[in-house]
């Protein structure tokens, strides 16, 4: 608490920055689960233990409304990246996507909000007929009686002006919302404004292309003219979007970006993903597939938790499957807590083919005597359990090839 005091300017009292991190504490305890895929969100949350500040895994900024503004810094210079490359190799699958912007922004309700617009917006724009077929008085063509009048009428087409009318009005509204995000971002330590103003580049991008397509629907219409007719509720949802404060569950982050790099490591083209009530499946061709917060699930910890469990990423590749566990810690100071040792070889002993069992741990530092993708084995009840460390850490890029290559062994020597 002092540490933490001595970082905040004069007149804060320990008891008002206590309620502060309490607050903020009780804020994310709303969002236990993300919108797609049913994901757990299990990142430890701050708390204060007496004296002890405990600043979890949350990165970002929370704007207390006694005037108090907490920052959590992360724990790695190059944060950024890991938004970086989920973007980078997820962005052409829709769940995927979403999956990457709402689970990292989880607690910026509308940055989800508004990315969820976007994709509705595009969906809408390529759902809805783009012009319709009217009967229109002319000089010629077809005679018609209306009201008494014979009338000559021709069908010509007509632009959807009602459609083009809500997609820009959506996207102006966005816009003007994230004029005002990066007004935000600019106030915010480099690290925590990096990764937002990622974010908000990928958004604006997409926010772009979509006022293009609408614009080309209808090339002439007038500000004035913007009628969203039946497609009004586009708009008015816009118009909620809102929020004061941004915050990363960083461990959901990690795990993203490893689920990121397994997809890449595979090198594959064609990636199909599916949401599911809990967890996500990607399709990667063939008979490849791999699982995020997804099956197996642990028998033995379920009897052990009371609960089951989800591994983080699952790999199946014909007659390979590969557990990957994601860890956004250092391990270099010590063992692997024993829990976590516990969960991974439950999930290894559930499912064992032919008495082997393989998974990769994944975390920013390895253990003193770990290095490159070593493996520690042991035989488990006459089953062959075989676990590879594998650094993974946005600080050094390196790592991320040096990951491909230990799962890509892994699948291409098949069992071990």
């Amino acid at each position: 608490m002092d540490e933490a005091l001595g970082g905040c300017d004069s007149g804060v009292s320990a008891e008002e920055l206590k309620r502060a991190l309490l607050d903020m504490r009780a804020t994310l305890g709303y969002f236990r689960r993300g919108p797609v895929g049913g994901i757990a969100l299990d990142t430890p949350r701050p708390d204060v233990v007496g004296r002890r500040v405990l600043s979890g895994f949350w990165v970002g900024v929370y704007r207390y409304s006694g005037g108090i503004e907490l920052v959590i810094k992360p724990r790695v210079s190059r944060y950024y990246r890991m938004i970086e490359r989920a973007d980078e190799i997820l962005r052409d699958v829709y769940p995927l996507y979403l999956l990457s912007r709402s689970l990292v922004a989880t607690n910026v309700p509308n940055v989800v909000r508004v990315t969820r617009i976007l994709w509705e917006a595009r969906a809408l724009l390529q759902r809805e007929p783009k012009y319709f077929r009217a009967a229109v008085e002319a000089g010629s063509g077809k005679l018609v009686v209306r009201g008494g009048r014979e009338l000559l009428v021709k069908n010509v087409v007509v632009p959807n002006v009602w459609l083009a009318s809500s997609i820009l009005l959506t996207l102006s509204t966005l816009s003007q919302f994230l004029q005002r995000a990066r007004r935000y971002a600019s106030g915010l330590p480099e690290g925590v404004g990096r990764a937002f103003e990622l974010y908000l580049s990928s958004l604006e991008s997409a926010l772009r292309v979509l006022q293009k397509d609408a614009e080309e629907e209808v090339p002439h219409l007038w500000a004035e003219d913007l009628d969203p007719g039946d497609y009004f509720y586009l708009p008015a949802t816009a118009r909620r979007a809102g929020s004061e404060f941004f915050l990363i569950p960083s461990t959901k982050l990690y795990e993203t970006y490893v689920l990121a790099l397994t997809i890449w490591a595979l090198k594959r083209d064609g990636l199909a993903a599916k949401a599911m009530r809990e967890g996500i499946a990607v399709e990667v061709g063939g008979d490849g597939r791999v699982y995020f917060n997804r099956a197996p699930k642990s028998k033995l910890i379920k009897r052990i938790a009371g609960r089951p469990p989800r591994p983080d990423i699952v790999v199946e590749s014909g007659r390979n499957l590969v557990i990957v566990e994601a860890k956004y810690r250092r391990l270099n100071g010590g063992r692997l807590r024993r829990a976590d040792a516990i969960r991974l070889v439950a999930y290894l002993a559930d499912v064992a083919r032919d008495h082997k069992l393989r998974g990769i741990l994944t975390a920013l530092e390895l253990p003193p005597q770990a290095g490159g993708c070593p493996a520690v084995s042991a035989n488990i009840d006459s089953t062959q359990a075989e676990v590879k460390f594998s650094r993974v850490n946005p600080d050094y890029e390196e790592t991320e090839e040096e990951f491909a290559e230990c799962i890509g062994g892994i699948l291409s020597a098949g069992q071990p």
